[in-house]
């Protein structure tokens, strides 16, 4: 049973919303692990780097970074630079994907008024047409 709208929503834009809803279901899982899993694993490693670094239990205090030998701290630095650079890796990812919903979103958007104004445009030609076939015998008389 065809419904209103099922001229105006074409077979293109069921593919941009099926792509729509995956992006979205990625990025808001994606999201939600980054928030809730990723980060606080982060934070956590940034605590106990310096006491992982000197091979000390990782719930004990840390140790002062002044008083690691330079090829320790050289070694923090790296890790540390490591673990941001992934950090910022992974919310670009996010990032990008959100600009590619939106995108898909605008092309949706489109095809959905493109589809729009060409029904528009069928239904005034038939009402012209309707108007003029009925108005026609009426000048003859």
């Amino acid at each position: 049973m065809a419904t209103l709208y099922s001229s105006i929503i074409s077979a293109r834009s069921r593919r941009l919303r099926t792509i729509g809803l995956v992006l979205l279901v990625s990025v808001l899982l994606l999201a939600l692990y980054g928030a809730f899993v990723f980060m606080p694993r982060l934070r956590e490693n940034r605590v106990t780097l310096r006491a992982r670094i000197t091979y000390q239990d990782p719930k004990s205090p840390p140790i002062p970074f002044q008083s690691l030998t330079p090829d320790q701290q050289a070694k923090v630095k790296r890790l540390a630079k490591a673990q941001l650079l992934f950090e910022y890796a992974y919310w670009s990812f996010c990032g990008a994907l959100i600009i590619a919903l939106l995108v898909v979103a605008w092309m949706d958007a489109r095809e959905v008024a493109k589809n729009y104004l060409r029904e528009q445009v069928t239904l005034l030609a038939e009402t012209g047409k309707r108007a003029k076939a009925d108005s026609s015998p009426e000048i003859k008389k």
